[in-house]
């Protein structure tokens, strides 16, 4: 008996699917961690932009998941203002991926 593929299942047999997906969680979780640390921290987003020496704006992106504009250097700055780092990984497509 064959097993029944679900919605999920199917949608992620589609390589390009796939990889939108991935990528939109990946940023997802990236804004989640940052807000969680603000809220652990007890920062606003005026002193985290302070502290890390960007704009309000800057930080206000990536806390909503609008970040498109945000540079690797800013976000490198914010990340860390709040003891944090980031690592990169390269995929077999030698496409940068943000962990």
């Amino acid at each position: 008996m064959e097993k029944i593929k679900t919605t999920y299942d199917r949608f992620m047999d589609d390589p390009e699917r796939k990889r939108d997906y991935e990528k939109g969680y990946k940023e997802f979780l990236l804004t989640e961690m940052i807000c969680e640390a603000m809220e652990e921290q007890n920062l606003s987003v005026r002193k985290l932009a302070s502290m890390a020496h960007v704009s309000k704006t800057t930080v206000m992106q990536l806390r909503t998941g609008d970040a498109e504009s945000v540079t690797l250097r800013k976000l490198k700055k914010i990340l860390t203002a709040l003891h944090m780092e980031l690592e990169m990984t390269f995929s077999q497509s030698n496409k940068p991926s943000v962990i």
